[in-house]
């Protein structure tokens, strides 16, 4: 047996534990990451039914399925026992719908698998990506600020989880919607009205919202 047998990708330097029987003195545990060629590596415990060794954070990197071995000192190889690295996975995003033109907004998005040195990234509506250091990382959550420069044009972006050693998670959509409005009132006064004040009601109005107002034949003027 092998414990751990399953790590996220990213991972850093892991304590590993291999069970089995007749090692000797002189045997090395044989690690063979996912599409990666084997590698010795000395071990720090070593009993006849026992051997520990810690795995290099570089061959955690990437997901799939490595294998792990004891070697002795000729070189003849024991059975393979499989190891898992794992991709980190995202479930959901709080909030997931904001509207254009918003503020900073902290974000948190949960889901399995971050490490240490994961890093947010963030893809605005027909924009390239954007990587966002978090303001926390958990194994099962990461937060982080989106600025408000890239929430600025509505439509779907994408959200997803980067582990240190770059695998990226699944993408989430994080919806950026345009204000819609719904009424004006009055929605009629007569020509040659003195200055009328008028109520606009909607949805997804932000701070900083200016009215926007086309007389007839004319161009649109900006209201403050």
């Amino acid at each position: 047996s092998v414990t751990p047998n399953t790590l996220p990708a990213g991972s850093a330097a892991t304590d590993v534990t291999v069970a089995g029987s007749n090692f000797v003195s002189g045997d090395t545990l044989v690690f063979t990451p996912p599409g990666g060629a084997p590698v010795n590596i000395p071990p720090s415990l070593l009993q006849a039914a026992q051997i520990g060794a810690t795995l290099p954070a570089p061959l955690l990197s990437s997901p799939g399925t490595a294998q792990v071995a004891v070697a002795n000192a000729l070189g003849t190889l024991s059975n393979q026992m499989s190891f898992t690295i794992v991709a980190p996975s995202v479930t959901s995003v709080t909030p997931n719908i904001v509207p254009a033109g918003s503020g900073a907004t902290a974000v948190t998005v949960a889901g399995l698998n971050f490490t240490s040195g994961a890093t947010f990234v963030f893809t605005p509506p027909g924009r390239a990506a954007t990587t966002i250091t978090p303001s926390l990382v958990q194994a099962a959550q990461v937060a982080a600020t989106i600025p408000a420069t890239l929430l600025s044009s509505a439509g779907t972006g994408e959200i997803a989880i980067a582990n240190a050693g770059g695998t990226l998670s699944n993408q989430m959509p994080f919806i950026i919607v345009a204000p819609s409005v719904t009424s004006a009132n009055p929605g009629t006064v007569p020509a040659g009205s003195a200055a009328t004040t008028i109520t606009v009601n909607g949805s997804n109005f932000t701070s900083g919202a200016t009215l926007v107002f086309t007389p007839p034949g004319q161009a649109a003027a900006t209201i403050t």
